[in-house]
């Protein structure tokens, strides 16, 4: 609980994200210190890219889009769950890879599995630690 007149820490943290595909674990750093870990599912036939990107904006009760339809958020057809953070490649062969994210998912039973299109899945619960962590832009994930 915070009380009038208490001092505030706000952690401005240089915030990585890397990806172990092999292990299905998304790692949070500040700088070079490990401060959290989930697990995570990932894209069915090898779609999740590899390489580095950056998070380049984040949606509260995200919409979806496929092949030219708005999917609103809570439809059962939409599988972004609670939070979307959407992410840009930023090297020659990340460059090309677009609609790739971190997104919330319903389904437990989907991680530590390939089961989405190609997106990083968390469960609602953790990808909003996650999402309430980051600034809106700029985060490095590999």
């Amino acid at each position: 609980m915070i009380r009038v007149g208490q001092t505030l820490r706000i952690w401005k943290g240089y915030w990585n994200i890397r990806v172990s595909k092999s292990k299905y674990v998304l790692l949070l750093y500040d700088g070079d210190r490990l401060v959290m870990a989930w697990r995570v599912g990932l894209g069915k036939q090898n779609r999740t890219p590899e390489g580095k990107f950056v998070i380049v904006d984040k949606v509260i009760n995200p919409d979806w889009y496929r092949g030219g339809r708005r999917i609103k958020f809570g439809d059962p057809e939409n599988p972004l769950g609670v939070r979307w953070m959407a992410l840009k490649g930023t090297e020659a062969k990340t460059a090309t890879c677009v609609g790739y994210g971190i997104h919330g998912t319903w389904d437990r039973d989907s991680l530590g599995k390939n089961r989405s299109n190609g997106c990083i899945r968390m469960l609602n619960e953790d990808v909003t630690d996650l999402f309430d962590i980051l600034p809106q832009r700029g985060t490095p994930v590999v």
